[in-house]
């Protein structure tokens, strides 16, 4: 066949022939397991040089071959697997994590970058929820692992109260939802936010809870029930009873027919939350001090949008626009923004 008719699949396959022909069908192979796709000749040279240990480790556990990538200047002295389990647990990983991993299937090890600490703690997690995961949740959502705080400390501290099957389930089943609804957001400020406050709170209430995350559920489930039983629990601290504090601006409407109610009472937040389904309950305390306003505006027009602002102090009898976010705080339109000033105005305080 001439060149200029070869497919890419075709010079692929000649490429691999040739590789085979010069270094031998064995050595492509390991180097293919062991490294995978992204291997280089250079890599194949190594894997060439070192392939008799190799294929002796390989033969006492065939599933952990990908780990063997992360540090190629120990093949020299490879003579068991000790060698690599002290590496990894000098990089993050526990002691039952390496039995974990010994017992998974090899899709799931090759997906796994033994250099990136997030990872390994995204395996100790599992390990400590004796949960294997599917191949698919390793590589893009492990970096979001981060914002969920101390959850592996409080799993390895309190791993007895996980040994239930359907509580595991649970836990696992909402972190996943979280990290596959942050893997979809396209912003970095927004991603951050989610990571710094919505996780931790998320994590707070699958841990302090037997929360049964159903198979149906969206993020927007999951922040809303989180809220409710924030909400409930911080009145529960408080005798059960309804907090309040002083009102900055009340409720009212603008001339265009715009609407905004300011949220002065806990029974406000809990229904804002229910509402909106975002994280108000982290503003409490904040409400409480006097240091935030929180409103609930809404506009109506071609299309009806509502949000949540929040106006913080900046001096005595002095507000700036510090948040407006939509549902599930998504960004609003240039009109909501327009009508947070107006409101912000009525407090004679322009926009910061």
């Amino acid at each position: 066949m001439p060149l200029d008719q070869w497919s890419l699949q075709d010079m692929q396959r000649g490429w691999l022939a040739a590789l085979r022909a010069h270094y031998g069908g064995t050595a492509v192979n390991l180097t293919l397991r062991i490294v995978g796709r992204r291997a280089t000749l250079l890599d194949l040279l190594k894997v060439k040089h070192h392939q008799a240990v190799l294929l002796a480790r390989l033969y006492e556990a065939p599933n952990l071959a990908p780990v063997l990538a992360g540090d190629p200047g120990m093949w020299a002295g490879l003579h068991n697997w000790k060698l690599v389990k002290d590496r990894l647990l000098a990089l993050g990983l526990q002691s039952s994590s390496w039995r974990f991993l010994c017992r998974q299937g090899k899709a799931y090890v090759a997906r796994i970058n033994w250099c990136e600490l997030g990872q390994l703690a995204w395996v100790n997690v599992h390990a400590a929820l004796k949960r294997p995961i599917p191949v698919g949740f390793v590589d893009p959502q492990t970096g979001a692992l981060s914002g969920f705080h101390g959850l592996q400390t409080w799993v390895r501290r309190h791993h007895e109260q996980l040994h239930h099957f359907d509580r595991a389930r649970f836990v696992l089943r909402g972190l996943r939802l979280a990290l596959a609804h942050w893997v979809q957001v396209a912003d970095p400020a927004l991603r951050r936010e989610i990571q710094m406050e919505e996780f931790p709170m998320i994590a707070d209430w699958l841990l302090a809870e037997s929360a049964q995350v159903g198979r149906n559920w969206t993020y927007d489930t999951l922040m809303t029930r989180q809220s409710v039983w924030h909400l409930m629990e911080h009145a529960w601290r408080h005798a059960g009873q309804d907090l309040y504090w002083p009102e900055v601006l009340g409720r009212g409407q603008l001339p265009d027919g715009s609407e905004f109610n300011e949220l002065s009472s806990l029974n406000a937040l809990l229904t804002e939350a229910r509402r909106m389904h975002h994280c108000v309950p982290s503003y409490i305390d904040r409400c409480l001090a006097g240091e935030v306003c929180l409103f609930h505006v809404q506009r109506r027009g071609p299309v009806f949008e509502r949000a949540t602002l929040e106006l913080r102090r900046v001096g005595a009898g002095r507000w700036a626009i510090s948040q407006l976010k939509g549902p599930c705080n998504a960004p609003v339109s240039a009109g909501m923004w327009a009508l947070a000033e107006q409101v912000n105005g009525l407090l004679g305080m322009p926009r910061h």
